[in-house]
């Protein structure tokens, strides 16, 4: 939701401004209670940043198992692959707090 936001930021930008020179007052009151500010959008960007990442990562990691020549071969999910993904998100993490 928050990448879909930012990617139509013009559009919401446009109607705000619609909403700001209305005269309707419910319009009004809609832009001064709910339009985003700067700061807000930027927080926006931030959290994006943040949480895309794992979002790649948990992509990433989802499927079955390969059952390629017969043989049932790990992949997309399997523990195996998951736990250095586990590291990996925990020193992401624990980098941002510093």
């Amino acid at each position: 939701m928050i990448r879909r936001a930012l990617e139509l930021r013009e559009a919401l930008d446009t109607y705000a401004a619609k909403l700001s020179i209305s005269a309707d007052l419910f319009d009004q009151e809609t832009f001064n209670n709910d339009y985003l500010k700067e700061e807000e959008w930027a927080i926006l960007e931030l959290v994006k940043s943040h949480l895309e990442p794992l979002f790649l990562l948990t992509k990433s990691l989802e499927g079955n198992a390969d059952m390629q020549d017969g043989a049932c071969k790990a992949s997309h999910g399997a523990l195996w692959e998951i736990l250095p993904v586990f590291d990996h998100v925990l020193s992401y993490f624990e980098q941002l707090e510093i």
